[in-house]
């Protein structure tokens, strides 16, 4: 069966075949046999037997199509855009959320893929630092209905509010939960990938929420993950043996959390500015490391140089909060969402 689903993509991605729009988007759907169920079932188009799918996603509810209104665009990504919106519960009830779309009109079989991937590493994650998946629609197009985080990434929070965030709480809240967070999903042995804080997200401006798990990946038995495709990396956030070797580990994303410490005590500051990739690779094998941020103490600064660290067994998320007095994340472990006062 999955031989005459394989077939009926690569017939339905040769442009002289008479498939609908809606049939090709299937298509490279179809060829994703790792990420999720699906059962394939054989139905006549004039005169022609289609291969149709039935998507199971593994875990996620389904959310109707009918039931989904999309208002406006509050994001957009590299495969589509992010929307805001709202969907009908079972019960009635309006909810607000965020909706992640595949364009189908730029749709690849690598981007629907990435798109799959993501919303399966969605599936099994539940913590309150963590952006939250709803559910799935199973399309087409496929969507993600994510949880709605009305602030925004707390790099355009910084951006456009420096006056309201303090380092004396704000900041050393925020790594705190980013932190907590990120054990978390140590724990479930989750390798991020993409932590930057564009992808931290406030739902209010005491809780962060870590977003984007497009490039994320489980650990299988070995303690690292070597990826063996390229793309777009944003190396100003990965530590050397990433960009040298591919290899992402626990310890890499550690040095990434390093970099989202130096952008928000740098209120949104671009790292390296001015540096192409390759430059910034030479800067960091030449022992360099970024600047203290003006408004970051001497502690601070030294949590940020402990990210830095270019033994990989150097870095550990542990070790930082239990052992750190500068950014005082382990006062915040017990309860990590602060209500404000």
């Amino acid at each position: 069966r999955w031989n005459e689903i394989l077939d009926f993509a690569l017939v339905a991605d040769n442009p002289n075949s008479n498939f609908t729009p809606d049939e090709l988007y299937s298509a490279t759907t179809m060829i994703i046999v790792s990420l999720y169920d699906k059962q394939a079932y054989e139905s006549q188009k004039d005169g022609q037997t289609v291969i149709q799918e039935e998507h199971r996603f593994l875990g996620a509810v389904n959310i109707p199509l009918q039931s989904i209104k999309l208002t406006n665009i509050i994001g957009e990504g590299e495969f589509g855009s992010v929307y805001k919106g709202n969907y009908m519960t079972d019960s009635g009830v309006m909810k607000d959320v965020a909706i992640k779309a595949l364009s189908s009109e730029t749709i690849e079989p690598s981007q629907s893929e990435e798109f799959l991937r993501e919303a399966k590493v969605m599936m099994d994650l539940d913590h309150q630092c963590v952006v939250q998946l709803l559910g799935i629609s199973h399309g087409p197009p496929v969507l993600m209905i994510l949880e709605l985080v009305p602030l925004g990434s707390i790099l355009s929070y910084l951006e456009d509010n420096p006056k309201d965030v303090s380092v004396e709480f704000a900041i050393p809240l925020w790594a705190s939960q980013l932190a907590c967070g990120m054990m978390y999903l140590q724990s479930k042995k989750f390798i991020h990938r993409d932590l930057a804080a564009r992808n931290i997200l406030l739902s209010s401006k005491y809780q962060t929420k870590i977003s984007d798990f497009g490039l994320s990946r489980v650990m299988g038995e070995k303690d690292y993950y070597r990826a063996s495709a390229g793309g777009r990396w944003p190396v100003k956030w990965y530590a050397p043996e990433c960009i040298n070797f591919g290899t992402f580990s626990h310890a890499s994303d550690v040095w990434s959390y390093g970099v989202v410490l130096w952008e928000m005590f740098s209120y949104g500051r671009q790292p390296y500015e001015g540096m192409t990739g390759i430059k910034t690779l030479e800067y960091l094998e030449a022992e360099n490391r970024l600047a203290k941020p003006e408004k970051a103490g001497n502690d601070d600064y030294g949590t940020m140089l402990e990210c830095w660290e270019y033994k990989t067994t150097g870095r550990l998320f542990s070790v930082l909060m239990l052992q750190n007095n500068g950014i005082k994340m382990a006062s915040f472990l017990s309860n990590p969402e602060i209500v404000p006062l």
